[in-house]
């Protein structure tokens, strides 16, 4: 549920599909593979799966074999009836399992930072939302810091219009927020230990934020525990 609040421009639930009725036809990705990721039946490749899986010395023959680092795998949603068919890149599937060393070896294979998962052909949201959420656990503030320090924008926007922090409120991880909050006080230019930064990072929890709607979503989607 949490995922599909995430996934679609309403707030009400979406349903899944138990197995996508998407384009199987063979990807610069390898062998054809069926997987699950954020709750959704998804086709790619034996690439996406290693991937997936953290199969490091795998994914290194792969690419050395050619496979393409920004083959794309697929899956679909429903939502009010209507298919929605969306893709993504395996870094998107590293980054939101928290496999640092393979998102560094993908970004060294050429992979983008800012890769988009697409929805219907439209951009959704880029690699460091994909991280923050980490399939509706929230995600780790190792990997939210590496893709900061290497150019991602904690405060980038996904289709829905939501940020980070958004995302990281949504998912009921306390590590997760603080991890947002201290690298958009870091963007800012504030010192973790001034009393500014601890301002800004306190702010989110001052009943709603300045957009009005990040402890809604915590509480819509049952993570209440927050407002404790």
């Amino acid at each position: 549920m949490l995922v599909a609040l995430w996934e679609t421009l309403s707030l009400a639930p979406a349903r899944t599909v138990t197995r996508p009725q998407l384009d199987t036809s063979a990807s610069s990705g390898g062998v054809l593979a069926f997987f699950k990721w954020n709750n959704r039946d998804c086709v790619g490749s034996s690439f996406h799966a290693s991937v997936l899986n953290n199969r490091e010395k795998e994914v290194i023959r792969q690419l050395d074999a050619g496979v393409d680092v920004d083959a794309i795998f697929r899956y679909e949603t429903v939502w009010q009836g209507r298919q929605q068919q969306c893709t993504g890149k395996a870094i998107h599937l590293a980054a939101s399992r928290c496999h640092l060393s393979m998102v560094q070896l993908l970004l060294e294979r050429n992979a983008s930072l800012h890769s988009m998962v697409t929805r219907d052909g439209q951009d959704n949201y880029e690699v460091i939302h994909a991280a923050v959420f980490r399939e509706g656990r929230g995600g780790c503030r190792e990997m939210i810091d590496f893709l900061c320090a290497r150019g991602a924008d904690i405060e980038c926007l996904n289709a829905n219009n939501w940020s980070c922090q958004h995302v990281a409120f949504q998912t009921g991880n306390m590590e997760t927020i603080w991890a947002v909050e201290r690298a958009r006080a870091k963007k800012l230019g504030l010192d973790e230990s001034s009393e500014d930064a601890e301002q800004e990072v306190e702010g989110p929890f001052n009943c709603l934020n300045e957009r009005g709607v990040s402890l809604y979503l915590a509480v819509d989607g049952g993570r209440s525990g927050i407002e404790e």
